[in-house]
């Protein structure tokens, strides 16, 4: 309902000042003003039912007030701003070394993704094991900030079996060291890092606010007090769009790695053709043709489902 109700409002010349508002503005304060300025324009449109008598339509005795509904879409429209801001801010956050908080998260990504191994030492090529390509982790976050690391540690941890699974399908590792898989070797680490920017990406561009209103009425829904989120505060459910974010992620990195172990076209060789990925100078061919076919799957029916 949200999306739609969005789209009505950027797409009426009636409501500019309103749409410019909506799209940008992040706080409950200014709910309000901004439904009234919608309803004042709007409410003999989107009140229903309607019947026509002549050549007016008019609200029927007893129809619904849509003032709450409104209401409820206009607060998770700027709730999902407010989303969006939040993660531009964690992206823009630089890992540090002396925050304790981003040392910790460090250490538990290596413990979900290498498990039962004893870290070895802060630094080192070890690291490459799992993808990051320098000795020091921290360089390699520097296009993802703590948005990824938290991203990295939450899909390690949450959905550590299909994570590990990816490091054990690659034939090989960093430096050629010998692995049990038949899959080419890519930077998992450095890839994931590459996949949590371009979801925010796709944030920033608004193909992912399907995903937002969902989970922000399905909160609400789950309230004690709520009503498919109308009653409930949007704001209070950035951890549950947190959530989904990191989902989204690891649903694109799926993709991504589905794409890489796809069969070899015949007679295709490293860094050309089609099919996966031959040699890490495929990586950004494949890693292309995923990106399209998840925007193209975004903007067909707002998920990453294949139907």
């Amino acid at each position: 309902m949200t999306l739609a109700f969005y789209a009505s409002v950027v797409n009426s010349r009636q409501l500019r000042s309103a749409a410019g508002i909506l799209s940008s503005a992040t706080t409950a304060a200014e709910v309000p003003a901004l439904v009234q300025d919608i309803l004042v324009i709007k409410r003999p449109r989107l009140a229903l039912p309607l019947r026509r008598r002549g050549h007016r339509r008019e609200q029927l005795p007893g129809g619904p007030d849509i003032e709450p509904n409104v209401a409820a879409c206009v607060a998770h429209v700027l709730a999902a701003n407010a989303f969006r801001s939040a993660l531009a801010a964690a992206a823009a956050t630089a890992y540090d070394s002396n925050r304790p908080a981003h040392e910790a998260a460090l250490a538990q990504l290596w413990a979900h993704m290498k498990p039962g191994v004893p870290l070895p030492a802060r630094k080192g090529t070890h690291w490459a094991d799992i993808g990051f390509q320098g000795v020091d982790p921290a360089s390699d976050f520097r296009s993802g900030g703590e948005l990824a690391l938290r991203s990295l540690e939450w899909f390690a941890r949450e959905r550590g079996e299909v994570a590990q699974g990816m490091l054990t399908a690659m034939g090989e590792v960093a430096g050629g060291r010998p692995s049990s898989g038949g899959v080419a070797w890519y930077p998992w680490a450095c890839a994931g890092i590459q996949i949590v920017h371009e979801v925010r990406g796709l944030a920033e561009a608004r193909l992912l606010d399907g995903v937002w209103y969902r989970t922000l009425a399905a909160a609400g829904a789950a309230s004690p007090t709520g009503s498919a989120g109308a009653t409930v505060d949007p704001w209070a459910a950035q951890g549950e769009l947190m959530v989904a974010f990191y989902e989204v992620v690891a649903e694109v990195w799926v993709l991504f790695h589905g794409l890489w172990g796809a069969s070899i076209s015949p007679g295709s060789s490293a860094g050309n053709g089609s099919g996966g990925g031959r040699s890490v100078l495929d990586y950004p061919r494949v890693f292309g043709a995923a990106m399209v076919m998840v925007k193209d799957r975004l903007q067909a029916r707002g998920s990453l489902a294949e139907r």
